[in-house]
C-alpha cells in the first residue's frame, strides 16, 4: 500500500513538473507582441532649431542652415519585427533608415555633407529620426533592455554601465530614449520622447560637445501637431 501512495506521489510530481516545463518553454517560446504605431507612406513635419557656441569662430557650428526650418519626413520602410529578437538584436531596428527627409516645400537637403560627417545632409538628417522610432505595446521589454535612466541633463551619472550605451525610461506621458558616447573631455548623442501610441517621436535633441576643439551645439527636431 505505501508502495503505491508512493508511486502514485511520483507520478504527481512528474506530472506537475512536465506541465511547469511546458508553460515555461511556452512562455520563452511565445513571440512579443510588438506592432509598428506607424505604416510606410505616413508623413511627418519637424520644426528644426540650432543652437551651440564654437571655441573657433572660424568654424561654423553644424547644421546652422537648418536652423529655424521645417522639414517633412516620410516614412519608406519599416523591418520585420517578427524576424528580430529583440533582447539579442535589438540595435537592427535603431539601425534601419526608416524615413527619407526633405525641407518642407519639397525642396531636396543640400547635396553636400556636414562638417565633421561622413554622410550627406539627407542621410543624417533622417537617421536621428530613424533611430527613434520604435514598435509599440512592449515598452516595459524594451525598458528592461537599457540603462534606467530619466533626467538627461545630469552630467556625471553614477553606476552609468560604459561609455557608449543606450538609455530609457517609462515616462507619464512618454518614453524616453537616448544613446550617449562620453570620452574624456568631450562627448556626443542624442535623447528623444517618443508617443506610446505611435512609437514616433514629437521632440529629439541631438548634441555634440568637445571643449577644446569645437564647443558645443545641439540640434532640436520638435514635431508639427
Amino acid at each position: 500500500m505505501k508502495r503505491v501512495k508512493a508511486i502514485g506521489i511520483i507520478v504527481i510530481l512528474i506530472s506537475v513538473a512536465v506541465t511547469v516545463t511546458l508553460l515555461l518553454s511556452y512562455t520563452m517560446l511565445e513571440p512579443h507582441q510588438c506592432e509598428w504605431g506607424i505604416a510606410t507612406g505616413d508623413d511627418f513635419l519637424f520644426d528644426i532649431r540650432v543652437e551651440g557656441a564654437h571655441i573657433n569662430e572660424e568654424i561654423p557650428i553644424p547644421f546652422l542652415i537648418f536652423n529655424n526650418t521645417r522639414i517633412q519626413t516620410t516614412i519608406i520602410s519599416l523591418p520585420n519585427i517578427s524576424t528580430i529578437d529583440l533582447e539579442q538584436n535589438f540595435e537592427q531596428l535603431v539601425g534601419a533608415m526608416e524615413v527619407h527627409s526633405v525641407f518642407a516645400n519639397g525642396t531636396e537637403f543640400p547635396a553636400d555633407k556636414p562638417e565633421g560627417y561622413d554622410a550627406p545632409w539627407v542621410t543624417t538628417i533622417s537617421t536621428m529620426i530613424s533611430r527613434a522610432i520604435l514598435p509599440i505595446d512592449e515598452w516595459s521589454l524594451i525598458d528592461r533592455l537599457f540603462f534606467d535612466e530619466n533626467d538627461y541633463n545630469i552630467s556625471v551619472l553614477i553606476g552609468r554601465p560604459e561609455n557608449d550605451y543606450y538609455a530609457s525610461s517609462n515616462q507619464d506621458y512618454f518614453f524616453f530614449f537616448a544613446h550617449r558616447i562620453f570620452s574624456i573631455d568631450s562627448g556626443n548623442g542624442w535623447y528623444a520622447k517618443l508617443d506610446y501610441g505611435t512609437g514616433f517621436p514629437f521632440y529629439i535633441n541631438h548634441w555634440e560637445s568637445d571643449p577644446i576643439c569645437i564647443g558645443y551645439y545641439k540640434v532640436i527636431l520638435t514635431l508639427v501637431v
